[in-house]
């Protein structure tokens, strides 16, 4: 079979499961060459005990926004109108329980995956995965779009969740969902850490919740991130937490300060393992990795978008965007 007779078959796969309107496998294939997945060993910098090999692209699914794993064998991936599944080996295309576009992902496990979604001329909607399907949740009046979620259980085993959008946030305790409208705040991101506090962030300030109440965070001025500052991305390892969006800040000790990145292009996403490993993407294939010291760029073979990035940990990275789906790896 020729090159082109490959790619053809491929796109006719994924065509006739969009008509169909059900889930279907997608083959581990280059989308430039049709041929099998790469698997690191043509990587630009050999793989090293520190330094990841990186696959690019591995597959091609369409834009992508988000990504989330629990495991090398369980990553989820989410753009307009897009699930996609890595079991490890197979890519499966999934059609969502709603018509809005998807805009993030989150979970504490395999069985317990959410997603948020929304368009600019609907309301939002909220999404949950026990494992075996995709269901819509029901989250009352809410704001719209969502665009970003993140949660924690507490050592009492209750799950706590908060989704942000257009003008506020929607929190979950243990399953019972109430809003909280900001007044002319539109917000991009939200990271919970674990320790009872949250951090939200968008076009205008930056929220903490401090386990009662949501409430501007004082620390946060407006040029921390420049004159004109967006919010996209917020990540905490417990002590620090990290914005990214017009430049990168740091919170520390109840000071946000502006860090030193090598670079002006804006910041879409931000996650990390650990405090001195933290990875942030974002335009014409930005990659900037923190590795406690310093932020320096990695190249990943990306030339466009990138939107989302996640890990299964330290050694197992995934970023998403325009151009399908790039793995980092030891």
């Amino acid at each position: 079979m020729t090159e082109n007779s490959v790619q053809i078959a491929w796109l006719a796969l994924v065509a006739l499961a969009s008509i169909a309107g059900c889930s279907a496998d997608i083959a581990p294939s280059s989308p430039d060459t049709g041929l099998p997945l790469n698997d690191g060993t043509d990587s630009g910098d050999p793989c090293t005990s520190t330094v990841l090999c990186w696959d690019a692209p591995i597959a091609d699914v369409g834009n992508l926004v988000s990504v989330w794993a629990s495991s090398p064998d369980d990553v989820w991936m989410a753009g307009p109108h897009t699930l996609v599944h890595l079991d490890g080996d197979t890519w499966t295309t999934i059609e969502p329980p709603t018509p809005e576009d998807l805009h993030s992902l989150w979970g504490t496990g395999p069985d317990d995956i959410w997603a948020v979604a929304g368009s600019a001329n609907s309301s939002g909607a909220v999404l949950h995965y026990d494992g075996a399907s995709w269901s819509t949740v029901d989250i009352g009046p809410q704001v719209a779009p969502v665009v970003d979620i993140h949660g924690f259980t507490t050592d009492a085993g209750v799950q706590q969740l908060w989704a942000v959008g257009n003008g506020g946030l929607i929190h979950a305790e243990d399953g019972v969902w109430t809003t909280t409208s900001i007044p002319q705040t539109s917000f991009h991101g939200v990271h919970a850490d674990g320790s009872g506090q949250a951090f939200a962030g968008g076009h205008s300030a930056a929220f903490k919740w401090g386990g009662e109440n949501w409430e501007q965070d004082e620390a946060w001025t407006a040029n921390v991130l420049g004159g004109y500052y967006v919010v996209k991305s917020v990540w905490s390892s417990g002590l620090d937490t990290w914005a990214v969006g017009t430049g990168v800040a740091r919170r520390t000790n109840g000071t946000w300060e502006r860090e030193a990145i090598p670079v002006t292009t804006r910041l879409e996403r931000v996650w990390g393992s650990a405090a001195d490993d933290i990875w942030a993407v974002g335009g014409a294939g930005l990659v900037l990795h923190y590795d406690g010291n310093e932020w320096t760029t990695v190249e990943v073979g990306a030339e466009s978008q990138l939107l989302g990035v996640y890990g299964a940990g330290a050694s197992d990275v995934w970023i998403v965007g325009y151009e399908g789906v790039f793995h980092g790896h030891l």
